[in-house]
């Protein structure tokens, strides 16, 4: 009967012991895969260009392979959606495909949220995906106030939501605008010459249209 019950505890701690280390060889594998295509996506932000699809899809196939390894974490949901935000911009994007790949991208942030809802940075993500979609709704200002609440003095975040908060400025209530007026605030303080570089965009991108376009007043 010892013997029996000391087989059944090896057993169990064998068991258990494998557990932990699939554990650990999935999480390795999807941190692996997610730090390269998260490398990848900042260096094509840092150049301030366009990838390539073949890059794009390269990127897409690593995610793919991240969210396979890490199960439902909000992490690789987050970085599909800033995948199909990127993919979205394309510059030979036809408005339709634009707009399939921002909805997709929605959904994907949706879930993340879901799953992590005190992250700024898919608070953002969700922003920017509705600002391009042009949908200035309730979820939109939901959306604003968590991400300035959340994180009000990241310095990406709030370059985001300055270049968000001033292509929305005119559909926004005045209770949202003094928000964005904040984060200016908040931003000169710590990234000047960023702040002014977006404010400086939106100033053209008015006059060239006249004045016509949001954000012009």
């Amino acid at each position: 009967m010892v013997n029996v019950i000391k087989k059944y505890i090896l057993w169990v701690c064998f068991l258990f012991a494998a557990f932990v280390l699939i554990a650990a060889v999935r999480f390795g594998l999807s941190e692996l895969f997610s730090l390269s295509a998260n490398r990848t996506m900042q260096d094509w932000k840092l150049a301030s260009q366009s990838p390539s699809i073949n890059k794009i899809e390269s990127v897409a196939s690593q995610l793919k392979s991240a969210r396979f390894f890490s199960g439902n974490n909000p992490v690789q949901h987050e970085n599909i959606a800033r995948l199909n935000l990127i993919r979205a911009a394309l510059p030979d994007v036809n408005s339709d495909a634009k707009k399939s790949w921002l909805r997709l991208g929605l959904s994907e942030i949706k879930t993340a949220i879901t799953l992590r809802p005190v992250s700024p940075y898919s608070w953002t993500i969700l922003l920017l995906i509705k600002r391009d979609l042009g949908e200035f709704d309730a979820e939109f200002i939901h959306a604003l106030h968590q991400a300035t609440e959340l994180g009000p003095w990241e310095p990406e975040l709030l370059a985001a939501l300055a270049d968000v908060g001033l292509s929305a400025w005119t559909s926004m209530p005045a209770a949202e605008q003094a928000l964005i007026q904040q984060v200016f605030v908040r931003g000169i303080e710590r990234q000047g010459n960023s702040m002014k570089k977006i404010a400086e965009v939106h100033l053209y991108e008015c006059a060239v249209h006249n004045n016509h376009m949001t954000g012009c007043q």
